[in-house]
């Protein structure tokens, strides 16, 4: 068998076509989320923020005098 024999049947043979299309697939799949995450990224950090914000203004009372001025 020559050299263009091994090419042909190289360039014919399909095993292995199908690890291709997965890496093409996985690859479109990350960068779709890379790509969504940095949409959404600032508004996360926004959102924790606030929450940060709103747990820290919340006064929890110690005693059950505290408890009783609170009503």
């Amino acid at each position: 068998m020559g050299i263009k024999e091994h090419i042909a049947a190289f360039a014919a043979d399909e095993d292995g076509s199908i690890v291709i299309d997965w890496v093409v697939i996985s690859a479109a799949i990350i960068g779709i989320s890379l790509f969504m995450f940095d949409g959404v990224a600032g508004s996360v950090e926004d959102l924790a923020r606030d929450v940060e914000q709103k747990l820290a203004s919340i006064e929890i009372p110690t005693t059950f005098a505290d408890y009783e001025s609170l009503r």
